[in-house]
């Protein structure tokens, strides 16, 4: 019977229903590559006098689940080879057993493939032989011995490290063992270990897995530290101190997001002009008698664009200058004894280059607590600071518990009035396309716009639905329509939609026009369109969709 050396190392303890195996041969060729990698190892934990073997195996079990987990039971013998002389094909002797080591021992092993990871966990119970004692001594008792740091030996105690630092650290990411660096032994009334190791961050976070299980695996963009620890086990190879420190690596400092919102400090000296005009602004609009002054600033962003926009959560309360005796509110005006605060939301929009300063204020009322406005601005400007353009909305509710509105969506398309001067141009410009593009004889001019949206890109979208009627002027006799052009008689209005783009600082616009045919095929269509710009206003593609029906 061929003989294997057997490692003897970390106490581990499972329990299932145990399968006796009476042929070894039969076992997955995993397992017994296991057997033979702990065999050899022995001979660095032994350290001298004969080597103990493999007599036989009692019994054998495996776990359920997707890795290659053994239970096994066998006994050893001590056998005529020496420690260190191991070798695969040589055929060893055993010693009696009145006169030589011999015992049981549990193992676990576990196998994974996929990372090339072997774990052995076993525990033995050696009698020794009568003739002669069971210890060993090293060449120095007592001191400090490098190890490899490929030792199965080290793998139970480097991961209870690990696992105490996951339970101790505040990252949200469990850590794994990527590499051991180096380590140390010290034989004393049991054993003492010193290692260095590297950790890295796998796909497992503890709010879903409180502890490392088969399933978290490092992954590359995982940080990386560097751990040194000191772990003392007994005699019976349970682990009785370990401290560590591990340190981790700075991540790199993320890029910085040009033109996002910044959290800015409350007493910050840059936001005193802002809430200055802001509280300005809310006392010319406010029918109150008295003037308001601010009392605390809650929250502030900014966002820097072609110019800065400011975002300011603060409370007002009233004061003693009545508007009839002071035109303004000053540093002399002070609140008055009982007055409630009121909560408020601005957004300034200031270009401190051409000292512009545009502000939006919301308040909740004081009177009735009845009704507040929420006001959504978005704001567009011009990379090359030649331009700035607003869009603002407000919508009145009627309600005594008046809900906190929803943030702003910066790039969503918000409704706007359809009398508002900015639709002018983006209206003209879609009556020039449906003119220049119609087959029909004459020109035909706006009657009435029902809904407008706009939608800030690089550039502005302007999404319309409105209504054109014929007029009297022929295309062969007018270059182009004018005010003097009337309806012609007997004329139907048009229903038409348009998506306008415009970049104003390039004098740039594009057109698609949709209308409901007047010509006797009688028949209407649906579009959907959509622009894609290039934030670095180099290129502009736009897609469109459209479905012919019939009425």
């Amino acid at each position: 019977m061929e003989l294997f050396i057997l490692l003897v190392f970390s106490l581990c303890c499972c329990y299932c229903q145990a399968v006796p195996v009476i042929d070894l041969e039969d076992q997955d060729n995993d397992f017994l590559n296991a057997i033979e990698l702990a065999l050899k190892g022995h001979d660095a934990r032994r350290e001298e006098g004969n080597a103990l073997a493999l007599e036989r195996i009692l019994e054998v079990s495996r776990e359920a689940g997707p890795y290659k987990t053994w239970i096994v039971k066998y006994q050893v013998r001590e056998t005529t080879c020496a420690v260190g002389d191991y070798d695969s094909s040589q055929r060893c002797k055993f010693i009696a057993a009145s006169e030589g080591d011999s015992g049981n021992c549990t193992a676990i092993i576990h196998i994974d493939i996929s990372l090339d990871l072997v774990s052995i966990q076993q525990t033995c119970n050696i009698i020794s032989a009568p003739r002669r004692a069971a210890t060993s001594q090293s060449a120095c008792p007592g001191c400090w011995n490098s190890m490899d740091p490929k030792s199965l030996e080290l793998l139970p105690v480097v991961r209870y490290t690990a696992e105490q630092f996951n339970n101790q650290s505040n990252e949200p990411a469990l850590f794994d063992v990527k590499e051991i660096l180096k380590a140390k032994s010290q034989v004393v009334a049991g054993r003492n270990y010193k290692i260095e190791f590297l950790v890295k961050g796998t796909n497992c976070v503890k709010a879903q897995s409180p502890v490392l299980t088969p399933a978290c695996r490092t992954i590359p963009q995982g940080r990386e530290g560097t751990c040194t620890a000191s772990v003392s086990v007994d005699l019976t190879d349970n682990i009785v101190k370990a401290t560590h420190k591990c340190t981790l690596q700075v991540p790199p400092p993320s890029r910085p997001c040009i033109g996002c919102r910044k959290e800015i400090l409350a007493d910050a000296p840059e936001l005193q002009r802002p809430l200055a005009v802001a509280v300005e602004m809310y006392n010319t609009e406010s029918n109150d008698d008295f003037h308001f002054k601010a009392e605390e600033i809650e929250k502030a962003t900014v966002q820097i664009v072609a110019g800065l926009i400011y975002q300011i959560d603060f409370s007002i309360r009233k004061t003693n200058c009545s508007k009839a005796e002071f035109p303004k509110l000053n540093e002399y005006c002070t609140s008055t004894e009982g007055s409630q605060p009121l909560n408020c939301q601005a957004s300034i929009y200031e270009i401190p280059w051409e000292s512009k300063i545009t502000p939006t204020v919301k308040c909740t009322e004081e009177e009735t607590k009845e009704h507040q406005d929420t006001c959504r601005v978005n704001a567009y400007v011009d990379p090359k600071f030649k331009m700035a353009h607003l869009i603002q909305t407000c919508k009145y509710q009627v309600n005594e518990n008046v809900p906190t509105p929803a943030p702003v969506c910066d790039h969503c398309p918000i409704n706007i009035a359809t009398d508002s001067p900015e639709l002018e141009k983006p209206v003209a410009a879609a009556l020039e396309e449906y003119n220049s593009k119609s087959h029909v004889d004459f020109y035909y001019k706006l009657e009435e716009i029902t809904k407008a949206k706009a939608q800030v890109v690089a550039g502005i979208i302007y999404s319309l639905e409105f209504s054109i009627r014929k007029t009297s002027c022929p295309k062969a006799e007018f270059s182009e329509l004018n005010e003097n052009c009337t309806d012609a008689e007997d004329s139907q209005p048009i229903n038409c939609h348009a998506s306008i783009y415009e970049r104003p600082w390039e004098s740039k616009i594009a057109v698609i026009v949709t209308c409901k045919d007047g010509q006797p095929t009688k028949h209407k269509g649906t579009c959907a369109a959509s622009a894609n710009v290039d934030l670095t206003n180099k290129f502009v593609h736009t897609i469109q969709k459209c479905k012919h029906h019939g009425f």
